[in-house]
């Protein structure tokens, strides 16, 4: 995961896209915080938004390297 925009040219190694088949996917994000994330937090409130069955796995960070290659 990439957050922000890079300052400078960013290379992929087209084997993790052909041989691993990775997937990439590029936003410039269509937010504003200020107001979306309230609503958000309502729409967990709400059940609306079940945020919790997105979490797959938790790690500590201690288990770092296993939540890696999980």
């Amino acid at each position: 995961m990439l957050l922000g925009i890079p300052v400078s040219d960013v290379s992929v190694d087209l084997n993790e896209i052909l041989i691993y088949q990775r997937h990439y996917c590029g936003s410039l994000g269509a937010t504003e915080p200020e107001t979306d994330f309230p609503l958000f937090l309502e729409w967990v409130r709400e059940g609306k938004f079940p945020l919790e069955s997105l979490v797959t796995n938790r790690y500590s960070l201690e288990q770092i390297e296993e939540a890696r290659v999980t």
